[in-house]
């Protein structure tokens, strides 16, 4: 059974002693060491949200938490905890399991007599049940999101970590970078790759999402183990799944087919705006499933992001829908790896010493219709469209991206996330973004496709 426990911080001297007896009788898949400063007080009751006639007990906690300014580090624990027998509990009103109570009991008798100050609970605190688990993810949740969110810059990891984490073996499904989960599932740590604008280019796809009202992954920019890369925050509530285009059109093609081993050049060749609609739509009436969008406009508006963000990466892993089996619905993903957007998951040197019409050439891997090449011309494509919603959307992006300036784009990154965005970065999208955005527009116009008449962003 999973389980969430804290040691409160009038046990921080001790934290390593009571990790060490915690673990001989559950198995500690998480432990952060955490401190929510100004919010410590609104944690404590979201933890311990009495009311009523029991009000006076949260502010006992409270104040107890807070005994002689106390450093207000807490350690949160994510456990697995052997299944047990279930025991009815009085004072609590509710069903327990006996090894969670015998643990906590433990870890409160041992420590309430070596710790400054004792008073009830101020050591020790542990779901009873699956419920509680439940409810308590979705606090230390909430409060990491708000963390992350006040920090200024970096978010050293290292600083959270008491022991060091373990990358997730590397294997197709899981991608090529080095990254693993922490608290709960609930994010995730991804190495950039060396010598590349990756981290800078996810957060600026990220605020161009923003501007053009599109739902994409949080990121916040992060080291751990020196090493520089982004924090991701899980997108999927409990009842949630993701269902990748790659797993969308395997299955597709494996029952058309009735093969199961289908060539991955002919998955990617599916991954287009003509074949993915009538998959996601047959996967979802085949599963009993309600699509909540319209499936044709939410991949027009992917399929326009990635043009005009030149998007190198948007393999069938990465887009997908996401299937909540307790209401039976479906619906497209947020956008998420969107470091690769003009070419910036090369090298420094080489994107450096790119031409845009070298980049009109990279991949994008979500074509229009299955004969495409994915190498062919980005911009010569544009005049092979002929679907009113997807150009209705080219235009509507390029319009309120030609109502601000990039300059404006470059200060709103750097402000949301306390970072200065490298020179080079910005030179490079000065010479080559502009320049795309403009070509876009007169390859529109020239096509008799344009439906607004827009100033260049400058």
């Amino acid at each position: 059974m999973k389980a969430i426990a804290i040691i409160w911080n009038s046990m921080r001297e001790h934290f390593n002693e009571a990790l060490d007896d915690i673990s001989n009788d559950a198995k500690i898949f998480d432990a952060l060491k955490i401190n929510f400063s100004d919010e410590f007080n609104s944690f404590i009751s979201n933890i311990y949200p009495y009311e009523g006639d029991e009000r006076w007990k949260l502010e006992y906690k409270t104040n107890i938490l807070n005994r002689n300014d106390q450093n207000l580090e807490i350690c949160i624990l994510f456990l697995d905890v052997p299944d047990s027998t279930l025991k009815y509990v009085e004072r609590k009103k509710q069903y327990i399991y006996e090894n969670v109570e015998a643990l906590k009991q433990k870890i409160r008798g041992k420590y309430k007599n070596i710790i400054d100050f004792y008073s009830y609970d101020n050591v020790f605190h542990m779901t009873d049940n699956e419920m509680e688990f439940s409810k308590t993810v979705l606090v230390v949740k909430k409060f990491l999101l708000s963390l992350l969110l006040k920090n200024r810059g970096f978010i050293c990891l290292d600083d959270f970590f008491i022991d060091e984490k373990k990358f997730i073996d590397h294997n197709e499904e899981h991608g090529k970078r080095d990254k693993f989960w922490f608290a709960n599932e609930e994010f995730m740590f991804k190495n950039a790759k060396d010598n590349t604008f990756e981290i800078y280019s996810e957060l600026f796809a990220d605020e161009i999402c923003r501007i053009l009202g599109i739902e994409v992954a949080n990121y916040f920019p992060s080291t751990y183990n020196s090493h520089e890369g982004l924090i991701t925050v899980n997108f999927l509530s409990s009842h949630e799944i993701l269902i990748t285009a790659n797993e969308l059109i395997s299955s597709f093609l494996k029952h058309s087919y009735n093969c199961n081993n289908i060539p991955i050049e002919l998955i990617c060749k599916y991954n287009n705006l003509e074949d993915l609609p009538k998959i996601i739509e047959n996967y979802c009436i085949n599963n009993g499933l309600v699509f909540t969008c319209n499936i044709k406009e939410e991949l027009s508006k992917i399929y326009a992001f990635d043009t005009i963000l030149l998007q190198t990466d948007r393999t069938p892993n990465n887009i997908g829908i996401i299937i909540n089996n307790k209401t039976k619905t479906a619906k497209m993903s947020p956008l998420y790896d969107n470091s690769n957007i003009m070419g910036m998951n090369k090298d420094k040197n080489v994107i450096s010493n790119y031409s845009l019409y070298e980049l009109y050439e990279l991949p994008t891997m979500l074509n229009l219709s299955r004969e495409d090449d994915f190498f062919s011309n980005k911009l010569l494509n544009l005049e092979t469209i002929n679907d009113e919603d997807l150009i209705l959307k080219l235009n509507e992006y390029i319009e309120v991206l030609n109502s601000i300036s990039l300059e404006e784009i470059f200060d709103d990154v750097c402000v949301k996330y306390g970072i200065d965005l490298p020179s080079e970065f910005k030179n490079f999208m000065r010479e080559n973004f502009v320049i795309h955005l403009q070509n876009i527009e007169l390859s529109l116009k020239d096509s008799g496709k344009s439906l607004n008449k827009t100033k260049s962003l400058i």
